[in-house]
């Protein structure tokens, strides 16, 4: 069993915390699923129901992986609960809106469940980097590289794409493909950069930690 820094320990808690918080907020929408919402005029949704179970067996396994002794697959279990999570929320969220046209805008649900998995990703983060300082710095720096195009994918999926469509328009024609097609490379070079050096962060904890000289 691996021995664990208090702030790893804390963090695993974290995992558990968050399951219990996503297996609660499925209740509602299992109950939806199973017997319908007399004021949206939706009767048995199966599909939704399913989804919603997933995301209660999905919260139970992360409260699982947070007690339980870590060991070597914790990482790779608590992104693939996460991940169950969010497609979850996604395909569900579909079968519920597809269900009747009264049903209200669940962008709320979705980005809730999209929180609850980046909080299971971050304390995982926390659990795997422990205290290792050149994982954090290198942590810090690949987030910082792949922060531009994370921005831009999050304009145009709230339908804010004129903004980044918008920023070479005065410009001519031919001007302006050239500098969208330098942005654009530019941009998917900083981005591959920063995906690797944050893989790196995590592949420095297998790695024993250098020993610094002790001064004389």
């Amino acid at each position: 069993m691996t021995q664990d820094h208090p702030i790893q320990r804390f963090a695993s808690l974290g995992v558990a915390l968050v399951g219990v918080l996503v297996a609660l907020s499925a209740l509602p929408g299992l109950w939806i699923g199973l017997f319908g919402h007399e004021a949206w005029g939706t009767g048995t949704i199966p599909l939704f129901a399913g989804f919603e179970a997933l995301t209660i067996v999905s919260g139970a396994a992360a409260v699982l992986i947070g007690l339980k002794p870590r060991k070597e697959g914790f990482g790779l279990a608590v992104l693939c609960v996460a991940g169950a999570v969010f497609v979850a929320a996604v395909l569900g969220s579909m079968m519920l809106k597809n269900a009747s046209d009264t049903v209200p805008s669940l962008k709320n649900y979705v980005l809730i469940r999209l929180a609850m998995a980046a909080g299971l990703v971050a304390m995982c983060g926390i659990v795997k980097l422990g205290t290792r300082s050149d994982s954090w710095v290198r942590l810090f720096i690949g987030g910082a590289l792949i922060l531009p195009a994370l921005i831009i994918l999050s304009l145009i999926a709230r339908n804010k794409g004129g903004l980044v469509s918008g920023m070479f328009s005065g410009f001519g024609p031919i001007a302006s493909m050239v500098l969208w097609t330098l942005f654009s490379v530019v941009l998917g070079v900083i981005s591959i950069a920063g995906v690797h050096v944050l893989i790196r962060a995590f592949e420095l904890t297998r790695e024993p930690k250098s020993e610094q000289p002790e001064s004389e």
